[in-house]
């Protein structure tokens, strides 16, 4: 997998753990609130984290309702059928999904 492609996962990973924090937690407060009377300067940065995590739900359906549940937001968030692990032996590949048996993938036991 390209670097992007782990850096999009990693941020929509890290999102749905912040967005199934309580509330009243600091990470989440931050995270879903917004400087009113701060505006970026001329030349500053284009984008925030928080607007490269709207570019990359927008592939997502329904990801407000996915979010609070761990299970379907892991598999929402899946990039790719197989990861790829180091092992002792050698790389092998690990199946982290059923379906992706039927594709051929091999099993790890």
């Amino acid at each position: 997998m390209a670097i992007e492609g782990q850096l999009k996962h990693l941020r929509l990973q890290w999102f749905g753990h912040v967005m199934r924090m309580d509330r009243n937690r600091v990470q989440r407060q931050l995270l879903c609130s917004r400087l009113t009377e701060k505006v970026r300067p001329r030349g500053g940065t284009p984008l925030r984290w928080i607007n490269l995590v709207a570019r990359d739900l927008a592939s997502i359906e329904d990801w407000k309702e996915v979010v609070y549940n761990k299970l379907q937001w892991r598999e929402a968030i899946r990039p790719c059928p197989t990861w790829i692990r180091r092992r002792m032996d050698g790389w092998m590949a690990c199946v982290l999904h059923p379906d992706d048996a039927l594709l051929g993938f091999p099993v790890m036991t």
